[in-house]
Formats: C-alpha cells, sequence, structure tokens
C-alpha cells in the first residue's frame, strides 16, 4: 500500500524560475508576469493558493524603483503597518492589475498608440498585423478599440470580404484578417501575371516609337525618298520689290520741315498713322512724309 500511495503522488516538474523584476526601462513588466506564470504552471498544484504566487514574485523583485511598490503591497495584503486590509490583493489577477498600473504609464500607452497610427498597410498583410501586434503589447487595446486601430488602414477590398465573418474573440478574428488579407494579396498578384502574359509583344510599334523619338515622320521620309527635287530653271532671280520702292527713291523731297508739313492736323492723328506705317499727311502706304 505504502508503495501505490508514492506512485500516485503527482511528480513535480522542474521549471526555470523567472527572473528578478527591477523596474528598468528595457523591462517590460507584462512579459516578467508571464515567465512567472507559467513557472506556476509548470506545477499547478503547488500553486494553487493566490497569495503563494504573490509572496513568490513579490520576492523575484529588487531594486530600489521596485522596493516602494512590494513593500506597499504586502501592507496591503496583511493589513499591516496601519494599511486597512484589502482582500482583494490576496488574488493574483489583483496582483497583476496593480504592477501594470504602476510599472506600464500613461504616457508609454499614448506613444505606442501615436506609432501604431503611423502604421501603413502597403500591400503585405502578415507586416502590416505584425507591426500593430507588437506595438500593442504595451497599448493593451482589446475588442472593438483593437479592432478599429487595424481594419481603419486595410483597403475596401479586405474589409468587404471580413465583412462575411463573424468572430467568436479578438484571435479569431485577427487570423481571419490575416487569412482575407493574403487571399487579397494573391488575387492581385495573379492579376498582374496575366495581364503581363495576355499583352503581346509588338516590334512594330517600337520601331514606330523609336522613329518617333528621333524626331522625323518616317511614314512621310518613305513616300518621298525617290521623288527628285524641283530646281530652279529661270536664268535670272526677279527681286521683289514693295510698292515704295517703286514709288522711287530719287524723287525729290516735297517737305523738309515737319513741323510746316503737318499743320492743321491733330498730333494723335499723326500717331495713329505712325502706327500703322502710313503716310502721316496723307494716310498712303507707299511714300513718306517728305514725298508727299
Amino acid at each position: 500500500m505504502q508503495s501505490l500511495s508514492t506512485s500516485q503522488r503527482p511528480i513535480k516538474n522542474t521549471a526555470e524560475p523567472p527572473y528578478f523584476f527591477q523596474g528598468e526601462d528595457n523591462q517590460d513588466v507584462r512579459n516578467w508576469l508571464t515567465a512567472c506564470e507559467d513557472y506556476f504552471d509548470r506545477n499547478p498544484i503547488q500553486w494553487e493558493n493566490h497569495s503563494h504566487r504573490i509572496v513568490f514574485a513579490l520576492g523575484k523583485t529588487k531594486g530600489n524603483k521596485v522596493a516602494p511598490f512590494s513593500e506597499k503591497y504586502r501592507k496591503v495584503m496583511g493589513g499591516l503597518g496601519g494599511y486597512t486590509q484589502d482582500t482583494s490583493y490576496l488574488t493574483w489577477e489583483r496582483f497583476r492589475q496593480e504592477i501594470i498600473k504602476r510599472y506600464i504609464g500613461i504616457e508609454e500607452e499614448r506613444r505606442a498608440l501615436e506609432e501604431m497610427d503611423k502604421i501603413i498597410y502597403k500591400g503585405r498583410i502578415d507586416t502590416y498585423l505584425l507591426l500593430r501586434e507588437n506595438l500593442n503589447i504595451k497599448a493593451g487595446l482589446t475588442g472593438i478599440a483593437w479592432r478599429v486601430k487595424v481594419e481603419s488602414k486595410l483597403p475596401q477590398d479586405i474589409l468587404r470580404r471580413l465583412s462575411h465573418f463573424k468572430f467568436n474573440d479578438d484571435d479569431h478574428w485577427i487570423e481571419t484578417v490575416r487569412e482575407v488579407g493574403r487571399q487579397e494579396e494573391e488575387l492581385l498578384e495573379r492579376g498582374k501575371l496575366s495581364k503581363s502574359i495576355s499583352t503581346p509583344h509588338n516590334p512594330t510599334l517600337k520601331r514606330k516609337r523609336e522613329g518617333s523619338e528621333k524626331g522625323f515622320n518616317t511614314k512621310f521620309e518613305k513616300k518621298n525618298e525617290n521623288k527628285p527635287r524641283k530646281e530652279n530653271t529661270s536664268r535670272w532671280k526677279t527681286p521683289r520689290t514693295t510698292t515704295a520702292k517703286r514709288a522711287g527713291n530719287n524723287s525729290k523731297d516735297e517737305h523738309t520741315d515737319w513741323k510746316k508739313a503737318h499743320e492743321g492736323i491733330a498730333e494723335d492723328v499723326v500717331e495713329k498713322r505712325k502706327r500703322e506705317k502710313q503716310c502721316t499727311r496723307c494716310t498712303l502706304g507707299n511714300h513718306t512724309w517728305r514725298k508727299c
């Protein structure tokens, strides 16, 4: 009977105890709490009592940054040192809440939310969700708030696919987002591939484009390349002369005094005739005022 009772005893699993939490900037208290809970789960019967868990966890804290919290929690937990006992402090859940509230400040959560808003979906759903999930470790969003943050930067096609599903919890929802996002990305990739295959290679179009880039009309050049150029067969070229030249530049000037030549003609009329390149006396265009 003795050997039977010995064989029925639960086997104690060896587990590495959690590291010391010192409240440093490079330590995340939630990771430390997870390490403690993993240690308890290795031997759940030994750690059924929550107060034993809390005392053990407080023993795994050290340093000046954590000492005030540990001391106050112990006193409230047992009603010592003038503190009124709070029986909720005997539960592991309350211990989690208090130490997280103390060592994850509101400012850190706010910064995480701001960084989360900067993340943009760039066609890779796995990268997009990974960045947001990493920041949410500090922000601590759950439920509708978490879903709205993620869905706010997703394209309509993914949201349309997502609307066909119902979700039991956040884990089910995030995995569905990942899956429908991958499906949409695969569809777009197949569309690009089929478009590139269906577009034929047109060498004639390429030659036409090259010809236009050289700055001449290839069609016109081909049509006229064998056509002989006309030559001027006239023996002498007759210079073109204007009416003003034919009027005779050698004729004697009729007027030499501007004022006398324009007596009785308004100044604005003279200016107008000048602009129109007419004789300022008679408005004809084949001579100047001196010849008029």
